[in-house]
């Protein structure tokens, strides 16, 4: 009596998603409002797609469950409208080359809640642990508009033999309140009479730590429209952030900001709408921040025109 036949998986290879890429998975149902996505027990991928808005973008092999045998995590995209959304996936191949889900590491959603909800799910890599680092960003990450400036962090997520749970990394995009107390002063964005065609203004920024322990990590942002601030400390390279470092309880610093703009006069070619004097107060973005959260935002500074 001959044996029975049995079945054999092709060999995997990221060329073919590790065997996902023409495969028949069991894709988690997304939150409300991304039913046009593919998604439930039986979505078909082929060459990596499964219907017009719905792709595998990423994949990696590794043992994510503990259980000795290389799964699959996807980064399965979907686009609608302007966003893109990402979920990660987790997939554990059986013997014969189909795949069993073993659940969402984390994805994107829409929530009114923009300032602390994930919008965007980056690519990934595989710990040495088997744990999932993944770069992650807030709703402002969503734009590629220089004036608004999201926040992008990098969270690790693991298998606690039920589910993935975050194991590292901030847990929110903002500082939990309560948890320092910094007073924050601005002074209006100042721009000097024209040279050569230009207004260069000069806007300054003073911190203090009225909490009882130490800040670490302490940063400004100012994003300008048009063009891009610059932060004026010495040794620091050019671009809009500002290194403040530790701030210990009851101290104070103070950064400078610099900014140039064209010299629109009156009877100049600039029209109304196009003026850059129209533009900065309107789009201009201060943030604090300590490490990678946010801890305050002003949208709009006052401008000065001397």
């Amino acid at each position: 009596m001959s044996p029975s036949p049995t079945v054999s998986a092709s060999p995997t290879s990221s060329a073919d998603l590790y065997g996902l890429a023409n495969a028949t998975l069991d894709v988690p149902v997304r939150p409300a409002g991304f039913e046009e996505c593919a998604q439930g027990p039986r979505t078909k991928f082929v060459n990596g797609r499964s219907g017009e808005i719905t792709l595998i973008g990423s994949a990696s092999e590794a043992d994510v469950d503990h259980d000795g045998a290389l799964d699959v995590v996807a980064g399965i995209d979907c686009s609608i409208g302007e966003g893109h959304f990402r979920q990660l996936v987790a997939f554990h191949r059986r013997p014969d080359g189909t795949f069993a889900t073993i659940g969402i590491v984390v994805q994107a959603v829409e929530s009114p809640d923009y300032e602390n909800e994930i919008a965007n799910v980056y690519d990934m890599e595989i710990t040495p642990l088997g744990e999932i680092r993944v770069g992650v960003g807030d709703y402002n990450t969503m734009h590629s508009d220089e004036f608004l400036q999201g926040v992008h962090q990098f969270r690790t997520y693991g298998w606690n033999g039920t589910a993935f749970v975050q194991t590292a990394g901030s847990t929110s995009f903002m500082v939990p309140a309560g948890t320092v107390d910094l007073s924050v002063n601005a002074t209006p964005m100042t721009y000097a009479p024209p040279v050569n065609g230009m207004r260069a203004g000069t806007l300054t920024v003073t911190i203090r730590n009225d909490g009882a322990t130490a800040v670490e990590d302490l940063s400004v942002l100012l994003a300008m429209v048009p063009g891009q601030s610059v932060c004026a400390v010495p040794g620091v390279s050019f671009e809009p952030v500002c290194a403040v470092g530790p701030l210990d309880p009851g101290a104070t610093k103070t950064v400078t900001f610099h900014h140039s703009i064209p010299a629109c006069e009156s009877g100049s070619e600039c029209s109304s709408g196009t003026d850059p004097r129209d533009r900065v107060n309107r789009w201009a973005d201060l943030q604090v921040r300590i490490g990678d959260q946010k801890y305050s935002e002003v949208r709009g500074v006052p401008v000065v025109f001397r």
